[in-house]
């Protein structure tokens, strides 16, 4: 018993560092590695990407062609949300849009979009919003249920849409 401290101090100096580095550190120094390979590969892969751009662009600068179509003021939300909705018995309850601002050729509306039908089914039609209508943001979902005389509760979703139009002077 006369080794008993030495045995302690050897336990903490090496074996505590050993199990550290194999039960933490190690694979997080192995995912570290692995990012910085993927790093330098993305570096050189968008190196090579650009050399391409400018080569394709030669001086043009198109850009992407945006969607100046209002869904929300014209109500082509609505247009493009009914099929899908009839699909899963959800039923459009009220539609009410209204500009936010208004500043030089920038628009912003939005609109409280209220619907009533099973909660499966309002999901689905609130993911094909989302999928289907890329230039409107789907800003908040808020669901609530509706008890009424006697009569089985009622789901009802109420989602505030956003569109941000860019409106140019040609």
């Amino acid at each position: 018993m006369r080794f008993k401290g030495l045995l302690y101090l050897i336990l903490l100096l090496v074996v505590t560092p050993l199990l550290a580095w194999r039960l933490a550190l190690g694979s997080t120094w192995h995912t570290w590695r692995q990012a910085q390979r993927e790093a330098r590969q993305l570096e050189r892969l968008g190196s090579v990407a650009t050399d391409s751009e400018r080569a394709d662009d030669r001086g043009s600068n198109d850009g992407m062609a945006l969607d100046t179509t209002e869904y929300i003021q014209s109500g082509l939300v609505i247009e493009r949300l009914l099929p899908e909705a009839s699909r899963y018995g959800v039923s459009v309850v009220s539609y009410t849009p209204f500009m936010m601002a208004q500043e030089g050729g920038i628009v912003h509306r939005n609109a409280l979009l209220t619907l009533s039908g099973g909660f499966h089914g309002m999901v689905r039609v609130i993911d094909h919003l989302e999928r289907e209508v890329a230039t409107c943001h789907l800003a908040s979902v808020g669901f609530r249920s509706v008890r009424r005389n006697g009569k089985p509760p009622q789901l009802i979703a109420q989602l505030i849409l956003g569109q941000i139009i860019i409106k140019s002077d040609k």
